[in-house]
Order: C-alpha cells, then sequence, then structure tokens
C-alpha cells in the first residue's frame, strides 16, 4: 500500500533540476503515479499529481515519458475534482504541456474526455470559479497562443478560449499581461482572428488599457491596437451609437477601478514558472 508519505517523497524528489526528474522518470514508477491520479484519498492523488506536474515541467523528452504514461487520461477528471488545491494543480501540470511541444499541445487540445473535449473544461476553467484556478487554467491557453501552431491555435479558439482571454484583462496586471501575450500570438498567426476578436469587444478593452497605469501593460495594448484595430475603430467611430447593452460589461475592464483588484485576491498564491 502506498502512503501519503511515500508519495510526498517522490513529489519533493522532482522538485529541482531536469538531472533529478530524470533521477525519478526513469526508475519505472510513472505508470503507477498514473494510477494514483484517481485515488479516492486526496492526501495520495495530491502529490502524485505535482510529481506527474513536475516531471511534465522538465525537458521535452521528460514530459513525453509522463504522457505516454497515459498522464493526460488521469488528469482530465481532475478538473473537476472537489478539491480547489488539486483543480489548481491539475490545470498548472496542464499548462506545463501546452507549454512543450507544438505536439505535446496538439495532444492536449485534441483530447476528449468522456465524448467532451478536454480544452473545453479549461475554458469553463478559466473563465470562472476561484481565481487560483482561473490563472492557471488561463496558462493553458496562453501557451497554446503563444506556441505559434496555427492548427492548435484554431482549435482552442472553436473551444471559447477568445472571450475567455478577453475576461483575462480585468484580472491583476499579472495576467493582463498573460491575456495580452495570447492574444498577440492569436493575432500573430493569423490576422483573421482580428475580427471575432471585435465581436468579443476586445476593441473596446484595448482602448481602455491604454490608460492602464504601467508601463509594459500601455505597451503591449497599443502594439495589438495599433497593428490590428487601429483602422477598424476609425471606420466605426462614424457609426457609433449610445453603447447599448456594452457598457455593462465594459466597465468591468476600467483601468483605475480594476487594477489591483483580483491581485489583492491572490495573496500567498504560488505563482509557478510556465514553460
Amino acid at each position: 500500500m502506498v502512503g501519503p508519505h511515500a508519495c510526498f517523497t517522490g513529489r519533493y524528489a522532482t522538485d529541482g533540476d531536469d538531472d533529478r526528474i530524470e533521477a525519478v522518470s526513469t526508475l519505472g514508477m510513472l505508470p503507477t503515479l498514473v494510477q494514483l491520479l484517481g485515488h479516492e484519498k486526496s492526501a495520495i492523488v495530491t502529490p502524485c499529481l505535482r510529481t506527474v506536474g513536475n516531471i511534465i515541467s522538465g525537458n521535452d523528452i521528460q514530459a513525453q515519458r509522463m504522457l505516454d504514461a497515459g498522464a493526460l487520461p488521469a488528469i482530465a477528471p481532475l478538473l473537476q475534482h472537489e478539491k480547489v488545491n488539486i483543480q489548481k494543480e491539475a490545470c498548472w501540470t496542464l499548462s506545463n504541456i501546452t507549454g512543450g511541444t507544438a505536439a505535446q499541445a496538439a495532444v492536449l487540445v485534441n483530447f476528449q474526455h468522456h465524448g467532451r473535449p478536454l480544452i473545453r473544461r479549461v475554458c469553463e476553467r478559466a473563465s470562472g470559479g476561484h481565481v487560483a484556478v482561473r490563472k492557471e487554467a488561463l496558462w493553458v491557453l496562453a501557451n497554446v497562443c503563444t506556441g505559434e501552431n496555427a492548427a492548435n491555435i484554431r482549435t482552442i479558439v472553436d473551444a471559447g478560449a477568445l472571450p475567455v482571454l478577453r475576461d483575462a484583462l480585468a484580472m491583476d496586471r499579472s495576467m493582463v499581461g498573460v491575456g495580452l501575450d495570447a492574444i498577440l500570438g492569436v493575432l500573430t498567426v493569423d490576422r483573421i482572428y482580428a475580427a471575432e476578436l471585435e465581436q468579443h469587444h476586445v476593441v473596446d478593452v484595448l482602448e481602455r488599457l491604454i490608460d492602464y497605469p504601467d508601463e509594459e501593460i500601455y505597451q503591449k495594448a497599443t502594439r495589438i491596437f495599433s497593428e490590428y484595430f487601429a483602422a477598424a475603430d476609425d471606420d466605426d467611430n462614424d457609426d457609433d451609437d449610445d453603447g447599448g447593452d456594452d457598457g455593462e460589461l465594459l466597465a468591468a475592464f476600467d483601468p483605475g477601478a480594476g487594477a489591483g483588484v483580483a491581485g489583492g485576491e491572490m495573496d500567498g498564491f504560488e505563482q509557478i514558472n510556465q514553460q
């Protein structure tokens, strides 16, 4: 019988550089780790999930070993786990998959769990619920967007990623930056997404972020707006109305009112390096 202490040993043994991960990932224990992700006790699942995540966060070969051992089907149901921390760790682990090779990211974005695309569940976790889970789920999407693979980006867009990325622009400063990088990544691959982003009011949000009290955010928002939306916005100004129902949506993106609010909720949250 495997107890929590043995599981935590694996967690700490892989918490380091690639050499430490290599030592553990070649011991033949990966199938056991995957199996334990389905354990009924959270005290077993938690350290095993972190161990799996640590291995996937290593180099591409180490990550592939973990995927070949069946990690993805075992991680997928954890997005619905009753424990928020396990949901967060599951999303962090998935973000390290999408931060790997384009082929590894493609396995995730095309994976079906009980006949439903896993990436849609990721979008749901990124769009609502506990802010710690939202942040890690957003990293899953952002890594795909900045990976510059057209097929992977098309898949997550079809799954509903664009409004999720827009909503990230109303979170704390770090996630505003992540959201802007992701949007730029999408547009860099194909300008066709500009029209879809406009439909989700991203242009209006970008205009507001130009007044954001942070130079880096200002520069990113200005670049995206000027390179992809400025001409279209000039045309739209001729047909402006009173905004209709859009005012309530855009109120959430007031730089003066919203900057830093979500960050206050995240005091003590451990932001782990994303690949």
